[in-house]
């Protein structure tokens, strides 16, 4: 009897203590708990407002990179195309006609002229340099036809540039030295022969009144080629 009233006893104070125990431990756990689910939350909710900043963040970013970055580029090359398209539409339409009317060069004071200019008349073009011994020996034929021929117009282009050494200088020397005063005219940008497909010097075209190039001569040219093809190629018709 005694042993089951001591052991009775026990089980009463084994009880006691773990219940005193599970009563102390159990704030601090859920203390602890509350903690630990306050800092997760914590994080979660922080985690949440960089996420959205960084998104907007992002956004505004890619906003911003888009209108400097990317769609004035998009937009300029997109531009940059339609006017390449529409260049190569308008080389592709323009006729020889055109070209010839578009040609540019500056006169001796340095006035800009438009070959489209001398349109109505017929035109012998000659272009020409002053180290080119072919267009050296053509000058006095060119200077007698301008007086044979007073019905067309005759420019004197002057290839300045060409070969890499030809100035306006070495140009008017020349002339001067040979006593020519016939009007000359110069390509200092070589548009007019790049426009043309020059070449070799020298080179003439015989230019219709209405602006048609009716012959290229690439090379020497003889006083009876020069002659005949003024006669056949710009006079005929007038005539």
């Amino acid at each position: 009897m005694k042993r089951f009233i001591l052991l009775v006893i026990g089980l009463v104070l084994i009880f006691g203590v773990a219940f005193g125990i599970y009563q102390y431990m159990t704030p601090a756990i859920e203390s602890g708990q509350s903690n630990e689910e306050r800092s997760i939350t914590e994080s979660i909710a922080v985690m949440s407002d960089n996420g959205v900043s960084e998104s907007q963040s992002m956004r505004e970013q890619t906003v911003h990179s888009s209108d400097k970055g990317t769609l004035n580029p998009v937009a300029l090359s997109s531009n940059d195309e339609t006017n390449k398209k529409d260049e190569t539409l308008e080389e592709s339409t323009l006729d020889e006609l055109s070209v010839v009317r578009r040609i540019r060069f500056e006169d001796q004071d340095g006035n800009v002229k438009v070959l489209s200019d001398y349109v109505g008349k017929p035109i012998v073009l000659n272009i020409w340099a002053s180290w080119c011994e072919p267009c050296r020996r053509e000058m006095p034929l060119f200077e007698q036809a301008m007086s044979d021929y007073p019905q067309v117009q005759f420019v004197m282009l002057n290839a300045v540039g060409s070969n890499q050494i030809e100035t306006k200088e070495s140009a008017d020397a020349f002339l001067e030295e040979q006593g020519f005063d016939f009007p000359v005219v110069y390509d200092y940008r070589r548009l007019t022969q790049l426009n043309l497909g020059v070449h070799m010097l020298p080179t003439t075209l015989f230019i219709d009144a209405s602006g048609e190039i009716r012959y290229t001569q690439v090379g020497e040219i003889s006083g009876d080629q020069l002659t005949s093809l003024i006669e056949t190629e710009l006079l005929s018709e007038v005539n």
